[in-house]
């Protein structure tokens, strides 16, 4: 006799034999060492790497892991906060973590160097790179003619300002470029000692609005000077041996996006009890916002979060770095990413 599963009697047979054969193996356990729930199904490992401590755009990485995406797709990921993008993508390729959550332009740097590391998801194909000035003060680039402009040397804003200044026929003698830390940047233009800084629009606009003033800002990527924004990066090793856990795990991170993006008031209450900040919930709201808007400005409205890979995109940001940044390389763009572990493929 055959049983038809869709019939309701079946079912109810069948979930009772499955809780006698874990009831049985559990009794089995006491004596044995067995283990039921290693028995019915035992979660795949994977060790993630951020990109530096907690900071609102890896609040949709959190969700994944506190509403439980990742393990709904056989995952136990072990997540720890990392140092730095650069400090991210060396560890990952040292294999010491499998999958990280880098600045993409920082990571294709190393991987120019040889670092075996390849992107797996491309999160913000647009990179946050600008420049970020009191409202009012600045309407278009030819107003940038004589300001003096806070950069700092060793960061990524100042490989890509001088890409920025030429595409927009402004000359390096045009402007003033002031070095300055990265955390006297704000504080300096504030204060008006400088009138332009560059770096992460949507972070610099959020923590003067703390402070009860407006910027403005000229987003790099809208001026053809885009460099690819954040990402998720695996060694090469986890990609040849596990490419089952990188596709579970990129689609349990892109529902963490989708969730973020519809939920923003719990995710911040989420963020807010991991990452135990004291950062007002306003300040956490703008950064997470203006990160999204900016990962959303890159594709057509109301498209999900996809995580590809678009080759224009990394042209792009190669030409700059190699043009600007000092990057050399004789690597082909496919060993800089791939769309191998995408939701829909």
């Amino acid at each position: 006799m055959t049983h038809d599963i869709r019939d309701p009697r079946t079912q109810k047979s069948t979930r009772r034999a499955v809780l006698k054969l874990l009831a049985t193996a559990s009794a089995l356990g006491a004596s044995t060492g067995f283990n039921a729930k290693a028995f019915a199904q035992e979660a795949e490992p994977v060790k993630f790497l951020l990109d530096r401590t907690w900071w609102p755009p890896q609040i949709p990485l959190i969700v994944a892991m506190e509403k439980g995406f990742f393990a709904d797709n056989g995952l136990e990921v072990e997540l720890r906060q990392g140092t730095g993008s650069s400090s991210t993508a060396q560890t990952v390729g040292q294999e010491a973590y499998d999958i990280g959550h880098v600045n993409l332009t920082t990571a294709a740097q190393n991987i120019a160097k040889g670092v075996p590391i390849k992107a797996v998801a491309t999160i913000a194909p647009k990179g946050a790179s600008a420049l970020v000035f009191k409202a009012g003060r600045i309407s278009g680039v030819d107003d940038l003619i004589g300001k003096r402009i806070g950069s700092t040397a060793a960061g990524s804003d100042a490989q890509i300002l001088p890409a920025f200044l030429e595409k927009n026929n402004i000359g390096l003698t045009d402007v003033q470029i002031v070095n300055l830390p990265g955390d006297a940047k704000l504080g300096a233009l504030l204060s008006d000692q400088i009138d332009v800084v560059s770096g992460d629009g949507y972070y610099y606009q959020a923590l003067a609005a703390e402070r009860g003033i407006e910027l403005d800002q000229l987003l790099f990527g809208d001026f053809q000077a885009n460099s690819i924004g954040y990402g998720l990066i695996a060694n090469e090793t986890f990609i040849a041996e596990h490419p089952e856990r990188i596709r579970k795990f990129v689609a349990a991170a892109m529902k963490g996006y989708e969730y973020t993006d519809a939920n923003i008031d719990e995710a911040i209450e989420i963020y807010k009890k991991v990452s135990q900040s004291g950062q007002a919930d306003e300040t956490v709201r703008k950064v997470l916002t203006g990160f999204l808007d900016l990962i959303k400005s890159s594709r057509p409205v109301d498209a999900p979060f996809s995580g590809i890979n678009d080759p224009k995109v990394w042209e792009g940001t190669l030409e700059i770095l190699s043009k600007y940044g000092g990057l050399s390389t004789d690597k082909d763009q496919q060993d800089f990413w791939t769309n191998e572990f995408l939701p829909q493929s």
